[in-house]
């Protein structure tokens, strides 16, 4: 029996709308020049009618409410299940906070870029 993997891909920058203090460097500095682009990327495959997804965000993390939203979200908008959607970061260091550790300050409209 043969069956056939799907699988489509997308990719957007997240360029921070204004300087904001980069997370995991204990300074409440904001940045003073872009080194890397920051991105939110997708996969999505479909095998025999069912979908799955990963989106990878360019932060240092995300907590479970963000997560549980940004999951909800994206069921809403399509036809994936919200158990079907893992939620990744690659823990960069170079990114507006995300998750609130220590003294980190979250923007809440670099939220709703993220969200977006």
């Amino acid at each position: 029996m043969t069956f056939t993997l799907r699988a489509g891909v997308a990719s957007r920058p997240l360029i921070p709308y204004r300087p904001l203090p980069l997370q995991g460097h204990y300074c409440l500095e904001p940045y003073n020049r872009v080194v890397g682009e920051l991105a939110v990327r997708a996969v999505v495959f479909e095998q025999q009618g069912t979908l799955t997804a990963m989106a990878t965000l360019d932060t240092l993390g995300i907590d479970g409410a963000d997560t549980a939203r940004i999951r909800g979200r994206i069921a809403q908008a399509t036809s994936l299940a919200e158990s079907a959607v893992m939620i990744a970061c690659s823990h960069t260091h170079g990114a507006p906070a995300v998750v609130k550790l220590s003294n980190d300050v979250i923007d809440p409209k670099w939220m709703t870029q993220i969200d977006d």
